[in-house]
């Protein structure tokens, strides 16, 4: 039978499986007797619950799909859904009218659920059928309003939930699909005696995230059974909550979690399969046991609010298998950090906590963060297989931490060390005042010693890292101040002061990155002078590199592009650069040879075009906003026109006489600079991403990405150092930041960001973070050893791997 650890005996309530039929109902109502299916029927389906309920109760069974806004269940009314049928959740707002009700720790105006069980007893709720909350629309709005504002809440952009269940008891749930809630999925509120068995949740992470979709939230309730459900969604699985902020305590609204048992349930992308808090008083007595973890990002997660009293006490963890990033994760939760005022909230507390019988893979095993704000106490470790990348043990963590047969195989010894060490020579080395520029800039390395155009998104992202975006600006405002008065932006800005205009090698659209350090800092200076010099980047790009009269760009030069030793080049006559009697001349100048029609060079272009048009709309310059939205419409059709091979499902780089048909990665250009619009080009993204980068024939390598695809028949030929031709580079991959994550490719990308994160730990010692690495042993080349955007990739894989104690992601345009 066994008992919860403060000696209470559980109870047969947890251990009695519910079999439950439509045939113990006497009274059964089916909606295809009163409503019509795949049409709104909310105050159709209404009247027949209270109808129900006011004829001594019975059983509403769905038994077609059915479009219904929030709907209030009544006293003996249970609902069934049959298999192949759904409860179809309306996507107008205006059919959820707000009303009083609990919502994140708080009570007040929210929008109701869909379903509402409110003061009930001895109700079901069951049925192999599906309930959709029809969410897209809500999630989109949620994440628009966010790009306005950062820091918007759930309740700033409310949104119902699937299913409320609030001062009731003896509730069963069980054996239903919950798909697509705009919000959290099942919600249950200061209720007993609830089970919730055989379900299967799931919310999106792809490609658009479903914003705070929790599985279960348990919210100020006691004897909870949660067994033998499914997972998937886009937050916590199971979060334990029950109010929240400095006076939570003393409202009679907040209350104690206790008794709950979560077993038998698999876990698949969650960021925690059980998490407490953080809008939580109190969780005690609490076992979660017998479950297995594939992807989630944390087995237990206490989020711990220093503006809150809390107490989490009496925790088991019992027999859980499989893959988590880690196994416990605690930290101070400040999000939204208020006191309103009280000054005698002493320190939280977290106490009794027992970890038995696990055999897990994961990232971290011990992700514990040392706080003043808490206290931690009385931790037992029985019998854990733990093969982790980062330990992350130490125990001054805890008071009285009790380890037996521990086993701990720790893959990435001293990489906290490692990071400290780059981050250190990153600010002392890399970040460097040269001659004739007052300001700081962020440098390369010494085998490239100053800034190229190609490097300017290292410095945006040592902003991220380091939350100091005053050396990108530097940089945007060096590279700016330095432009031509015919309009060309140098090519790169060296120690000694030489400036350079060989060549192009923008690789990333200048106006955009130039734009996000604008975003990041609010300077509308910057925006200004960014507006101006981008209108004439333009225009030269326009008036001396469009020879060949097709409306594209052309490449004249080798380092135009950055593609050093590629086949892209073959049979062009200036590989590097252009020279006249020795002296390199300006990117304006055509050299005596073929020009080549670059697809990654136009991509660029396409995205200056797209950018000039939304600094035209804050500038309230209304001649240019139709005018260059107008430029990018034609340059996207004429790179389908001229560069798009349709049996091939590729675009290739064009010169006089056709496609130059070298698989290279200017095919990732096409989502880098949002060419492929995510809704409208959906088929020809999915072609090409399954066909050409997620083939191991091409591009999907060992150790993705190569700058050439590996079936390329002069691939072989081009394993010199510094080639754009053989090797995985970087800057590919740390510029996949700036487009994989936003066509939904996440797990992907995390695939790729381990595998350079094996590499650098491997290569440490040989060739520390070198510029490339052989897309099929890992190894790295001679190039460019302490390489800056391989420092910063390798602190950008820690901090959105959260390998260490670091939590924020970086985010992507």
């Amino acid at each position: 039978m066994g008992k919860f650890l403060d000696g209470t005996i559980i109870s047969d309530f947890f251990n009695k499986d519910e079999a439950i039929s439509i045939d113990d109902f006497k009274n059964k109502y089916y909606l295809k007797d009163y409503c019509k299916p795949n049409v709104l029927e909310t105050n159709n389906i209404q009247d027949l619950i209270d109808n129900i309920s006011d004829n001594g109760g019975g059983l509403l069974i769905v038994d077609d799909t059915y479009i219904t806004g929030a709907l209030y269940f009544k006293e003996n009314v249970s609902l069934y859904i049959k298999k192949n049928c759904k409860l179809f959740g309306s996507n107008n707002i205006n059919d959820y009218p707000l009303c009083y009700t609990r919502i994140e720790g708080e009570s007040g105006l929210y929008y109701p659920a869909l379903l509402n069980f409110i003061g009930i007893s001895n109700a079901y709720i069951f049925g192999e059928g599906t309930i959709d909350g029809n969410g897209n629309q809500s999630w989109k709005s949620f994440w628009d309003r966010r790009k306005w504002n950062n820091n918007a809440t759930n309740k700033d952009e409310q949104r119902p939930r699937l299913l409320f269940i609030s001062n009731s008891s003896n509730v069963l749930i069980k054996d239903l699909t919950m798909i697509n809630s705009p919000f959290w999925n099942i919600h249950l509120y200061k209720s007993e005696y609830i089970k919730l068995m055989n379900l299967k949740i799931h919310s999106p992470e792809a490609p658009i995230k479903a914003p705070s979709t929790d599985g279960i939230d348990v919210d100020y309730c006691r004897y909870v059974s949660i067994k033998n459900n499914y997972f998937d969604v886009n937050d916590d699985a199971i979060s334990l909550k029950g109010g929240k902020g400095p006076y939570a305590d003393l409202d009679i609204h907040n209350g104690i979690n206790e008794y709950i048992v979560i077993s038998n349930n698999e876990f698949a992308f969650c960021h925690s399969c059980l998490t407490l808090g953080s809008e939580s008083i109190h969780n005690k007595d609490i076992i979660f046991k017998d479950s297995l973890t594939t992807k989630s990002n944390n087995v237990l997660w206490c989020k711990v609010r220093p503006d809150t009293p809390q107490i989490y006490e009496n925790i088991l963890i019992d027999n859980i298998k499989g893959y988590s990033r880690a196994l416990i994760y605690i930290r101070p939760w400040e999000q939204f950090f208020d006191l309103k005022g009280r000054n005698d909230l002493g320190k939280n507390i977290i106490k009794n906590v027992v970890i038995s019988n696990v055999d897990l893979n994961c990232d971290n095993f011990f992700k514990i963060t040392k706080s003043d704000q808490y206290i931690l106490k009385d931790f037992e470790f029985n019998n854990l297989n733990i093969k982790c990348l980062i330990s992350g043990y130490s125990d001054d963590k805890v008071d009285n931490i009790k380890l037996n047969n521990v086993n701990v195989e720790e893959k990435y010894i001293g990489l906290e060390e490692k990071l400290e060490f780059v981050r250190n020579k990153i600010k002392n080395e890399n970040i460097k005042c040269i001659a004739n520029i007052s300001k700081p800039l962020f440098m390369i390395s010494n085998s490239y010693p100053g800034v190229w155009l190609e490097h300017v998104y290292d410095s945006i992202m040592y902003g991220n890292l380091f939350d100091d975006f005053s050396i990108a600006k530097n940089t945007i405002n060096a590279f700016l101040d330095l432009a031509l008065d015919n309009g060309q932006i140098p090519c790169f800005i060296k120690n000694d002061g030489s400036i350079g205009y060989s060549q192009i090698q923008e690789c990333v659209s200048f106006a955009r990155l130039g734009f996000m350090v604008y975003e990041k800092t609010n300077d509308f200076d910057l925006l200004k002078k960014l507006y101006d010099k981008s209108i004439k980047w333009v225009d030269f790009l326009y008036k001396y590199r469009m020879t060949m009269n097709m409306g594209l760009v052309e490449m004249f030069v080798g380092y135009d592009t950055g593609h050093d030793n590629s086949q892209r080049l073959d049979g062009m006559k200036y590989k590097g650069y252009y020279s006249i009697d020795g002296k390199r001349v300006d990117a304006s100048i055509k050299p005596d040879d073929n020009p080549i029609i670059a697809v990654d060079m136009n991509c660029n272009l396409y995205m200056t075009l797209n950018t000039i048009k939304e600094m035209a709309i804050i500038l309230n310059d209304s001649k240019n906003i139709n005018k260059y939205d107008k430029l990018a419409r034609n340059l996207k059709k004429r790179l389908f026109e001229v560069c798009y091979d349709d049996d091939d499902c590729f675009f290739y780089d064009v010169d006089k006489n056709g496609k130059r048909k070298h698989k290279s990665s200017t095919i990732f250009h096409l989502f880098l600079e949002r060419v492929l619009d995510r809704d409208k080009d959906k088929d020809i993204i999915d072609k090409i991403y399954q066909k050409h980068i997620k083939n191991p024939d091409e591009f999907w390598t060992n150790y993705p990405f190569p700058a050439m695809a590996v079936n390329d028949k002069e691939w072989l030929n081009n394993k010199m150092p510094n080639s754009w031709g053989y090797y995985s580079q970087a800057l590919i991959a740390l510029r996949c930041s700036l487009w994989m994550d936003c066509y939904g490719y996440i797990k992907d990308y995390d695939s790729i960001l381990y595998k350079w994160l094996d590499m650098f730990i491997k290569n440490y010692d040989n060739n520390p973070f070198g510029q490339e690495i052989d897309p099929i042993t890992g190894e790295a080349s001679t190039a460019s050893p302490w390489y800056s955007t391989s420092m910063i990739l390798f602190l950008y894989i820690i901090r959105r791997l959260k390998l260490l104690q670091s939590h924020d992601i970086i985010p992507t345009f």
